[in-house]
C-alpha cells in the first residue's frame, strides 16, 4: 500500500480483487465482493498547552495531555494524519464493527443460481469457482471452494433448541467440526479437530463467570460474553492426553490408563501449574511428588499425607550411596517383581533380546492381524543353528500421515460433474520395517546335564591350559636366578681376605 499511498491514488480493482496483504476478501452469495482490513491504531498526539509566561516562570512548566484523533479529523501537529482515516480514504471504504474494521467494495463477479428439479436443492455457482448447495427442507448447505475446501452446515434439532454442526474439510489437512448448541437463548461452541495421525483436539471457548469459575462463551453474545479463556484437550493415538482448563493448569497423561474421558488427573499423570511454577505427580502408590521451578523436590508419601506433612526432600550428599525413601521400612513389598529383560550386545555392534515364549507368540499373533504385514514362520536356519527356527516380520510403513476421514457428499444431478479443484496429493512414500525372531529348541534334562558336563570339562581344560601356559619358560627363569646367586657368592668370597688383611 505504500506505493499507492505515496501516489495518492487508490489501488485499482484488479489489485483489490487479488487480495491486498493482510486483507480479507469476502464474496457474498449474490456475487458482491468486499475487502476487509483491520483498522490501524488511532494516532495519539501530545497536545501542548503553553501557559502564560508569568505562570511558566513561576514553576508551572508546560502541561501535556494525550488525546486521540477522532474520525475524520486531521492532525495538525508535525503534519501527520490519522493512519486509520488515511487508509479508509485510500481504499474508499467505510467503518464497520464499531470502527475496528475498514470495508471497501470490489468489482462483483458473475453468479448463476438455479434449483435442481430432481432434488429441489438450490445451487449457486460463481465465476471464482465457488459452489453453494442449499437444502431448505433439512436446513443445510454445503460450500465447495475452488481449492477443494468443503464447508458444510447442518441443523441438528434437539428438543426446543436447534443445534448446528459446521464441518471444514480439505484433502490431507485436519478436519474441523464446530458444534453450536443453543442453551436458554444463548449459544455455546465446541470445536473438534481430527488429524490424520489419529490425534484429536477438543476446544471449548469459555469466559469468566466469577473470580474462580468459567462458563461457556456465547459466540453471538455482546461485550463481556465472548471467549476470554479456552479449555483444550489433546489426545494422541497411543492414549496420551494433555488438558488445559484455561486457568494456568496443564495436565499431562503419558499413558492411556492415566487419562480419563474428560482429562481428569489420575495416578501416573502430571499436573503443571503455570501460575505457580510447579510440576506435580501422583505415582501408582498414591504418593504426591512436587517439583518447583527452583529445582527443589517435595515428596508427600501416603502415610505422611494422612498426617498432613511432607517428607524432607532427598539430598544426595555422598557419592556411591543409594538413597531410598525415608519411610521405606514401613512400606510393604510390591506384589510381584517386574518381568526381567535380558539384552545381549556383541562386540561387532549387533544386539538381541531374549524374550519369553509367550511374548514372542503375542508378537506373531499381532503381526498376523495387521493387513500391512507379511509374516514368514518356521524357516530353518543353517549350521551351527540348524536346530533353531526363524520368524521374520515384514511391515510396510508410510512416513506421511494418512488423510483424515471425510464425510460423504452427493452433488445434485444438474451439477454432478462439478468437482472443483482436487487437493494436491503428493505420492505416498513407504518403507519396510524388518523384525526377526529366532526360536531356540526346547532343552530337556538330559541335554541340560550333558551341557553342564561339557561346560565343566571345558572349564577344567581351560584351567589346565592356563597352568601349562604359565609353566612355559620356568626352567630358564630358575637358571637365571641360580647364576645370579652364584655370582654374588663369589664376589663376597673375593672381598673377604682383603677385609681380613686390613
Amino acid at each position: 500500500l505504500q506505493t499507492w499511498q505515496s501516489s495518492g491514488k487508490p489501488p485499482p480493482q484488479h489489485v483489490k480483487a487479488e487480495g491486498l496483504p493482510g486483507h480479507w476478501v469476502v464474496t457474498r452469495p449474490d456475487g458482491r465482493v468486499f475487502g476487509r482490513a483491520p483498522a490501524p491504531p488511532k494516532l495519539e498526539l501530545k497536545l501542548r498547552r503553553e501557559t502564560e509566561e508569568g505562570e511558566g516562570e513561576a514553576g508551572g512548566g508546560d502541561e501535556e495531555e494525550t488525546a486521540t484523533v477522532a474520525d475524520g479529523e486531521v492532525a495538525e501537529q508535525e503534519g501527520q494524519r490519522d493512519p486509520a482515516q488515511a487508509l479508509k480514504e485510500l481504499l474508499e471504504g467505510r467503518w464497520v464493527d464499531n470502527g475496528a474494521v475498514i470495508e471497501y467494495e470490489i468489482d462483483p463477479i458473475s453468479v448463476s443460481v438455479h434449483v435442481d428439479p430432481h432434488t429441489g436443492q438450490q445451487v449457486a455457482t460463481s465465476g471464482d469457482g465457488l459452489m453453494i448447495v442449499e437444502d431448505a427442507e433439512v436446513s443445510s448447505w454445503v460450500a465447495v471452494l475452488a481449492d477443494g475446501t468443503r464447508i458444510s452446515s447442518k441443523a441438528q434439532s434437539q428438543g426446543a433448541e436447534e443445534d448446528r454442526r459446521i464441518d471444514i474439510e480439505h484433502g490431507q489437512l485436519a478436519s474441523i467440526t464446530c458444534l453450536l448448541k443453543g442453551d436458554n437463548g444463548s449459544l455455546r461452541a465446541d470445536i473438534d479437530i481430527k488429524c490424520g495421525d489419529g490425534a484429536e483436539l477438543q476446544v471449548t471457548p469459555q469466559r469468566l463467570a466469577s473470580a474462580t469459575e468459567f462458563c461457556p462463551a456465547d459466540p453471538k453474545g455482546g461485550e463481556g460474553r465472548f471467549s476470554s479463556n479456552a479449555a483444550v484437550l489433546l489426545r494422541t493415538r497411543d492414549g496420551a492426553a494433555v488438558l488445559s482448563k484455561g486457568a494456568g493448569e496443564v495436565r499431562l497423561a503419558t499413558r492411556s490408563d492415566a487419562a480419563g474421558p474428560t482429562g481428569e488427573l489420575r495416578m501416573g499423570a502430571y499436573e503443571v501449574q503455570l501460575d505457580g511454577d510447579r510440576l506435580c505427580m501422583q505415582d501408582a502408590d498414591g504418593n504426591h511428588i512436587e517439583v518447583s521451578g527452583d529445582q527443589t523436590v517435595s515428596c508427600k508419601a501416603v502415610e505422611a499425607a494422612a498426617q498432613g506433612r511432607f517428607c524432607p526432600p532427598p539430598r544426595c550428599k555422598e557419592p556411591g550411596r543409594a538413597y531410598g525413601r525415608p519411610d521405606a521400612i514401613s512400606l510393604s513389598p510390591p506384589p510381584e517383581a517386574p518381568p526381567p529383560r535380558l539384552l545381549v550386545v556383541y562386540g561387532d555392534g549387533e544386539a538381541e533380546e531374549l524374550l519369553p515364549a509367550a511374548n514372542a507368540r503375542q508378537i506373531l499373533e499381532l503381526a498376523k492381524q495387521d493387513p500391512n504385514t507379511f509374516l514368514t514362520e518356521g524357516e530353518p536356519m543353517g549350521s551351527p543353528m540348524d536346530r533353531c527356527k526363524c520368524h521374520t516380520i515384514y511391515r510396510t510403513a508410510c512416513p506421511d500421515p494418512p488423510a483424515p476421514p471425510t464425510t460423504s457428499f452427493v452433488l445434485p444431478p444438474t451439477v454432478a460433474g462439478f468437482r472443483g479443484a482436487a487437493p494436491s496429493r503428493s505420492p505416498q512414500r513407504s518403507f519396510t520395517e524388518l523384525r526377526q525372531l529366532v526360536e531356540y529348541p526346547t532343552i530337556d534334562e538330559q541335554e541340560r546335564h550333558a551341557f553342564l558336563a561339557a561346560c565343566a570339562r571345558f572349564d577344567a581344560r581351560e584351567e589346565a591350559h592356563c597352568a601349562e601356559h604359565a609353566a612355559y619358560g620356568e626352567g630358564l627363569r630358575a637358571g637365571a636366578v641360580g647364576s645370579s646367586v652364584s655370582r654374588k657368592a663369589s664376589v663376597l668370597q673375593e672381598a673377604a681376605p682383603a677385609e681380613g688383611g686390613a
